[in-house]
């Protein structure tokens, strides 16, 4: 199988538990655009996107999208997509028994310290502690 199929069979794995993680925090956007934004970065956090990818995909210059994001909802484009990709992964650590370099990979990331470092930046603690702490309050 080569590196492509299997890439695209990994990313497909976690489809769903998309709709789970657009759930969670979804912000309240009056301007069209930012919605339609933050939808394609919500459709696609299982794949590893960049800021342009969404720049391109609602057609209108990095600079408006990123000043329409300063209004609402207050962040970065950047920072949309790192929140909603922790989101998902959130979801992946406590519901399924995956490890984090099986997530790290099926989510395109490098290796596992690049998921811990990524993790880390939003929730402020590691992937691993996460889902001690988060499986431990639920028992």
């Amino acid at each position: 199988m080569n590196d492509l199929l299997r890439n695209n069979l990994a990313v497909e794995s976690y489809r769903e538990f998309i709709p789970k993680a657009q759930a969670m925090n979804s912000p309240a956007v009056s301007d069209s655009l930012v919605a339609k934004a933050i939808d394609f970065i919500k459709n696609n956090a299982n794949k590893q996107i960049q800021v342009s990818d969404v720049v391109n995909y609602v057609s209108v210059s990095r600079r408006e999208l990123e000043r329409r994001f300063k209004k609402s909802p207050n962040r970065s484009i950047h920072r949309e997509i790192k929140l909603t990709k922790v989101q998902l992964i959130s979801k992946i650590l406590l519901e399924t028994s995956d490890n984090i370099s099986e997530i790290a990979a099926k989510l395109g990331f490098a290796n596992v310290a690049h998921i811990a470092r990524y993790f880390k930046d939003i929730e402020g603690i590691s992937p691993l502690e996460y889902r001690r702490k988060n499986l431990c309050a639920r028992s």
